[in-house]
């Protein structure tokens, strides 16, 4: 079995003096620090007012002065307050914890068309983060904001076709899109989010026991492993409910937990991980609510 330990890069800053791009198109206003694709002005502004300012504030690690500015504008519309604003609901920063509310701002963001949200609600997904685990739903998302030229999104989506994650593993397109993320740049200092496998000690404890011809215990530690999600568990169980090793023989079980395992998009022909988000610059160093990459 091949263990998956990848990161998504957690964006906690950019630059002191970001650019921001007031792009029309289709009538619609957006707000981004990448320039508008052939709509709208191409001169960095300043306004809405406060906004350069707001983000500023953000980075300097000052979120109430942050929050007090760049609210407003979030509730206004703005998308990159929307984000950033999202960004401190999600971590805590300056407001309370509210992963739900964070991805009502990024959704909204998203919907304006700022990658950097849409980067937000994949890592969402691919962590499982008050929505359902979906990795070929976090691969949309992030997909479409590495389509848009955000080099984080690209150095994810890279991340994903190399582990295979949502996506068949694809080396060629991993180091494709790594080679897109490194030719714009990323010049934000990040925080890593690594991820880990969960279930991962019951199901080599199952192994042990299932290489020892103990089918009896692999199944009982398989089951752990594969009801928190473990696709090699839910398929190792499903493997001895179709032989009758260690259970008695149950095809509607077999069957009930390769389906379990390929909703996941796992099947018998691969071997990997079901993986989550971990914060890794949790002072605490332990198991937390899965966090994601953001980018004010």
């Amino acid at each position: 079995m091949r263990n998956i330990f990848f990161l998504l890069a957690m964006m906690l800053t950019n630059a002191t003096h970001a650019d921001v791009y007031k792009c029309v198109k289709d009538g619609k206003v957006s707000y981004s620090e990448n320039r508008c694709d052939g709509t709208g002005n191409n001169n960095p502004i300043n306004s809405p007012a406060g906004l350069k300012e707001g983000l500023a504030a953000f980075e300097s690690g000052d979120y109430e002065l942050a929050y007090s500015q760049l609210n407003p504008m979030a509730e206004s519309g703005v998308a990159l307050a929307q984000n950033t604003v999202g960004r401190m609901h999600l971590l805590g920063q300056g407001v309370p914890k509210n992963p739900d509310k964070a991805l009502i701002l990024f959704r909204k963001a998203a919907k304006q068309g700022l990658p950097n949200a849409k980067n937000n609600i994949g890592v969402m997904y691919a962590s499982g983060n008050t929505v359902p685990q979906d990795y070929k739903q976090a691969f949309v998302w992030i997909r479409e904001a590495a389509d848009q030229g955000f080099a984080l999104a690209m150095n994810n989506l890279a991340d994903m076709y190399e582990n295979g994650a949502g996506v068949k593993p694809n080396r060629a397109e991993a180091n494709k899109w790594r080679k897109k993320a490194q030719d714009i740049g990323i010049t934000v200092n990040s925080t890593p989010v690594t991820i880990e496998t969960v279930g991962k000690k019951e199901y080599e404890k199952g192994l042990a026991y299932y290489y020892g011809w103990d089918f009896v215990r692999a199944a009982e530690w398989f089951q752990l492993a594969a009801t928190k999600g473990h696709p090699e568990a839910q398929l190792k169980l499903a493997s001895l409910y179709e032989l009758g090793q260690g259970v008695n023989k149950n095809e509607e079980q077999a069957r009930y937990w390769i389906q379990k395992a390929k909703n996941s998009g796992h099947t018998m022909d691969d071997n990997r991980d079901r993986i989550t988000l971990i914060d890794s610059s949790s002072s605490e160093g332990t198991r937390k609510a899965p966090s994601m990459g953001a980018r004010p």
